[in-house]
C-alpha cells in the first residue's frame, strides 16, 4: 500500500487540491459566480472536485490512523486537535489582520466594532456561516466560504467513530453497501450544477468519498495503481459529464488519480511537504485573502493570473504560520 511507503506523496496532493481551490475561487471572485469556474462544464467544477478529493483521501488516512491504533479516545483527539487550533486560529487571523483590510468602514471604526470580535468565536461552529459584518463581501454573504466543508469533514469523523464503535469500521460489506447507498444518492441527488446542490445532497456526495476512501484503505493490497488507468477515468470522467451517474464516476476517477499520485514517490514534493503541511492552512485562509484583494485592488476578469498569484502567495505565508505555530504544535498532543 502507497501509505505504508514513507516517502508517498500524498502531503503534496492535498497541498495541489487547496491550491485547485484557490484557482477556482478566484474565477468565481473575478467572473460573478460557479459558471466562470474551471471544469464549470463538468459533473463538479475545479473547486469541488478538489473537495471530494480531500474527502476520498481523509478516509483512507483516518481509517489506517485508526488502523494502527485502535484507540477511541485517541482517534477522536486527533481529529479535534487537527481541525480546532488552526480554524481558531484563522477567525483570529481574519479578524485581526485580514479583516481591516477587506473593511468597508475606517480602521478605528473596525476595531471598536464589538460585533466584529465575536467572529473568532462564531467560526467554532458556524464555519461558514460566520460573519464579519464590516467585512467587503465581493461574492456571497460569506466571510469565509470556504468553511463549509468543515461540518460535513467532522459528521464524517463522528460516523466513523460510531461504526469503530459498532465494530464496523473496517467491515468490507458495510462499507460497500454505505457505499451504494450514498452512490445512488448522489445520482438521484446531484446534477451537473454545483449551485443546484442543498445539505442532504452534500452529505451524500462527502459520505461516498469518505466512504470510498475507507474501502480503499481496506483494499489496499488488492487496488493496483496505474497511471495509464487514472488518466484513462479522468478523461472519461470529463468527457461523460451529461450522462446519469456522471458525479459518482468524477469522484471514482478524480479520487483513483489522486491515490495514484499520491502512492509515487515525488522526492523534492514528498521533502517540502513533510516539512511543512500547510494544505489545511491554505484552504482556511485562501478565501478571506482573496476577497480582501479585490476590495483593495478592485482587480477585474483580465489579471486573474495576478489574483491567483498573490492569493497563493499571501495565503500560503499564514498557511505555514499556521502549520509551525498551531498546527504542529498541536498535532503533539495527539498522544
Amino acid at each position: 500500500m502507497a501509505l505504508d511507503n514513507p516517502a508517498n506523496s500524498f502531503n503534496f496532493v492535498r497541498l495541489l487540491a487547496a491550491v485547485m481551490v484557490i484557482v477556482s475561487h478566484s474565477f468565481f471572485i473575478l467572473l460573478d459566480g460557479n459558471r466562470s469556474e474551471p471544469l464549470s462544464w463538468a459533473a463538479y467544477d475545479l473547486g469541488a472536485t478538489a473537495v471530494n478529493i480531500f474527502f476520498v483521501l481523509s478516509g483512507m488516512m483516518v481509517s489506517r490512523s485508526f488502523a494502527l491504533r485502535p484507540n477511541l479516545a485517541r482517534f477522536l483527539r486527533a481529529r479535534v486537535l487537527r481541525i480546532y487550533p488552526a480554524l481558531l486560529m484563522a477567525g483570529v487571523v481574519t479578524t485581526v489582520a485580514i479583516g481591516p483590510i477587506g473593511a468597508d468602514v475606517p480602521v478605528w471604526r473596525y476595531f471598536t466594532d464589538p460585533a466584529n470580535w465575536l467572529y473568532p468565536l462564531q467560526v467554532a461552529y458556524d464555519f461558514a456561516g460566520a460573519d464579519l459584518p464590516a467585512f467587503s463581501h465581493e461574492m456571497r454573504h460569506e466571510t469565509n466560504a470556504s468553511l463549509w466543508t468543515i461540518k460535513f469533514e467532522l459528521i464524517a469523523y463522528v460516523s466513523f467513530a460510531i461504526l469503530a464503535v459498532l465494530g464496523w469500521a473496517g467491515s468490507r460489506l458495510i462499507l460497500s453497501v454505505v457505499l451504494a447507498i450514498s452512490a445512488v444518492a448522489v445520482t438521484l441527488g446531484i446534477g451537473v450544477d454545483a449551485e443546484s446542490e442543498n445539505a442532504v445532497a452534500s452529505l451524500a456526495r462527502f459520505a461516498f468519498a469518505f466512504t470510498l476512501g475507507m474501502l480503499a484503505f481496506e483494499l489496499r493490497h488488492r487496488i493496483g495503481l496505474s497511471p495509464a488507468l487514472a488518466f484513462i477515468a479522468v478523461a472519461a470522467a470529463l468527457s461523460l459529464s451529461l450522462v446519469p451517474g456522471a458525479s459518482v464516476w468524477s469522484i471514482l476517477a478524480f479520487g483513483y488519480a489522486a491515490l495514484v499520485l499520491g502512492g509515487t514517490t515525488l522526492r523534492q514534493a514528498w521533502a517540502w511537504t513533510q516539512r511543512a503541511d500547510i494544505s489545511f492552512g491554505l484552504y482556511l485562509y485562501g478565501w478571506p485573502v482573496q476577497q480582501a484583494l479585490v476590495h483593495v485592488f478592485n482587480w477585474s476578469e483580465g489579471l486573474i493570473p495576478a489574483h491567483i498569484a498573490t492569493s497563493l502567495l499571501l495565503a500560503g505565508s499564514l498557511a505555514w504560520f499556521s502549520w509551525a505555530a498551531v498546527e504542529r504544535p498541536a498535532l503533539r498532543w495527539k498522544g
